[in-house]
């Protein structure tokens, strides 16, 4: 079996098109054995950091086991244990090979002329996989597809190949599906035009430039049946004009969903999404083949084309491993030459300039005295302890001292016997704290708890803890 990888892949980030998760995509190729796995949603990269972080948890377990194998190769060498240091060596490699390597991507839309051009409404942009090799490829993608959005919006984000041959650095490029623009050209018979749009993309993106090859026989119930047809006229003049051209070509499947089980599921989606009923015989339909195939399932299906699947390893190995977790991107001021550096700053303002910046109105009039704010701040700090930490974080400095004060006001409540200690506990449908004996803990639930879990918590009806609130009537019992 020919190892493969999946480089054309459409996740729930394709809205209202994709109906796979980036976490059950990931988990598939994971189980399956695949090396990687790129994700390559409708004109956006709306998935890129989830994708990223969860692959990185994923590979979490499998770092900690190569660490643990390398150790015990390294102790093995300096005991000079060769049969010790063989098993390890094995156990690093297979931990090695479970390493999921993720490859960020957008299936973009090319405009075929410029860009700002918007007045064919027939120019929807033609498809383009486009990946992103290394972090240069990655800003570079990312500076593409915004402004694909930014400026190229028309009826979809449109970049042009004046943009991407600019952005070109660290970018892998493939022909894409059956809306791409080598495909359309082939379609419609204009096999001329159709070799020299490769020769550019040849020139421009040199060997990391792709001919892609789909194949989807359907027998499904509701498939369209159609694509294959149009398929099996395609595919043999794009293997021609890859190897006249000396391009490699790779095999695909167009991933919108897991499993063939979700086929149903995406095709009411896609009605959804084209706002048509699903009885209607003329709306538009997939094919149903667009689950994310084994590589078992791929190589029976290009077992023909047997280089078609091996060369979507040799992308793999082009892409490099790199980090999208940066720093917050602060935005810079100017600062004015006459304010000095922040060390001058501080020297020109005296303790009292900074007490009348924040107790005096617009007009200067002080609403706050040195001495008052003195007393103030040393009340609310001593007040401020008789709640608890995170009953204190969800109110507002007015409204904690005015129920703290009502708490230290209220009379010590009746002791209950065997409830040796008291603890405050603060009940958001009173709206005021209360004290609760210690052997009614198993009856507090948290204010967030209370609203998500309000009419199945316990009440406080039974005769051991009537009486024991104050102001509480035995006779209606009350949630804590």
């Amino acid at each position: 079996m020919n190892p493969f990888i999946h480089l054309h892949v459409h996740s729930q980030y394709s809205l209202l098109d994709g109906q796979a998760s980036v976490k059950a995509l990931v988990d598939k190729a994971i189980a399956n054995g695949m090396k990687g796995i790129a994700l390559t949603d409708h004109g956006n990269m709306f998935g890129a950091k989830e994708f990223f972080n969860y692959v990185n948890k994923k590979n979490g377990s499998v770092k900690k086991e190569i660490q643990e194998a390398e150790e015990a190769l390294a102790k093995a060498r300096e005991e000079g244990d060769e049969a010790a240091a063989a098993e390890a060596e094995a156990k690093k490699k297979a931990a090695e090979n479970k390493i999921l390597k993720p490859i960020f991507g957008c299936e973009m839309y090319v405009a075929n002329k410029d860009l700002h051009e918007s007045t064919d409404k027939r120019d929807t942009g033609r498809h383009l996989v486009v990946l992103a090799k290394n972090e240069k490829g990655y800003h570079n993608l990312i500076k593409l597809v915004s402004q694909a959005w930014t400026e190229g919006f028309y009826s979809h984000p449109r970049t042009d190949k004046k943009q991407l041959a600019a952005h070109r650095d660290g970018l892998i490029i493939s022909s894409a599906c059956l809306g791409g623009e080598i495909p359309r050209l082939i379609k419609t018979g204009q096999i001329e035009e159709a070799e020299k749009q490769v020769a550019w993309w040849k020139e421009t993106f040199g060997d990391d430039y792709y001919i892609e090859l789909q194949r989807h026989p359907t027998n499904a119930p509701g498939g369209n049946r159609s694509v294959f047809e149009d398929q099996k006229i395609v595919n043999p003049e794009l293997i021609r004009i890859a190897q006249k051209f000396g391009i490699k070509i790779i095999a695909t499947n167009d991933v919108h969903f897991v499993n063939e089980t979700d086929a149903e599921a995406h095709d009411r989606l896609i009605c959804v999404s084209t706002n048509s009923y699903l009885t209607d015989e003329n709306r538009m339909r997939y094919t149903k083949q667009e689950w994310m195939k084994t590589q078992e399932e791929m190589n029976e299906l290009f077992s023909d084309i047997p280089e078609a699947l091996s060369n979507t390893l040799e992308i793999l190995d082009k892409v490099e491993t790199y980090s999208l977790d940066h720093g917050p991107i602060m935005p810079t001021f100017a600062i004015p030459e006459d304010f000095g550096t922040e060390a001058q700053y501080r020297e020109r303002l005296t303790e009292k300039d900074l007490f009348d910046e924040f107790t005096q109105d617009e007009n200067g009039n002080v609403v706050l005295s040195r001495e008052g704010g003195r007393s103030q701040n040393k009340e609310a700090w001593r007040l401020r302890e008789t709640l608890p930490y995170k009953t204190r974080s969800r109110l507002s400095e007015k409204t904690r001292l005015r129920r703290s004060k009502e708490t230290l006001r209220r009379s010590p409540p009746r002791r209950h016997k065997g409830a040796d200690k008291v603890r405050t506990a603060y009940n958001e449908d009173y709206g005021f704290p209360r004290i609760l004996p210690y052997s009614a803990r198993l009856y507090h639930r948290s204010p967030r708890t209370a609203r998500s879990q309000r009419g199945t918590r316990p009440w406080l009806g039974s005769r051991k803890l009537r009486g024991l609130l104050p102001g509480h009537n035995p006779d209606r019992p009350r949630e804590i």
